[in-house]
């Protein structure tokens, strides 16, 4: 079974995000494949709140990354830490897909979000990225 990333936002309101994080799993798990919420996993023994831990979670969530065969986009909003994520992913050559907050799949973001996302506009050519491991610290 293929592996996706789930990248949405989780800091701000947890609650919330967390419920939509759980859907986006489900939305993946219905479309047969393995969805991968290290935001959800992370935070059971990580404080999202402690700077610390925060980057540690950040830092984990990028090696499980780095195992996955695609990345999922959801939301209308890059957070700081999609933005990281999804900044792996290019550099890693995983294919990204963007979704709406309604599991909609998306054609394209506006400018605010391609800038964001670092996706290349119509009139760039998209950089050929080699995959491979996130070094070991």
């Amino acid at each position: 079974m293929k592996m996706v990333y789930v990248c949405s936002p989780y800091k701000g309101n947890v609650e919330y995000n967390t419920a939509k994080a759980q859907g986006y799993c489900r939305f993946i798990y219905s479309k047969g494949a393995v969805p991968i919420a290290v935001h959800l996993h992370n935070t059971q023994f990580l404080d999202d709140n402690v700077s610390e831990e925060r980057r540690a979670g950040m830092l984990l969530g990028l090696h499980m990354l780095n195992r996955c065969d695609e990345v999922w986009v959801f939301g209308t909003r890059i957070s700081e830490g999609m933005e990281a994520e999804i900044k792996a992913a290019q550099r890693l050559g995983i294919p990204i897909q963007y979704y709406n907050d309604r599991c909609e799949q998306l054609d394209r973001y506006g400018p605010q979000q391609k800038k964001a996302a670092g996706a290349a506009t119509p009139s760039e050519p998209k950089q050929k990225y080699i995959r491979k491991s996130i070094p070991q610290k």
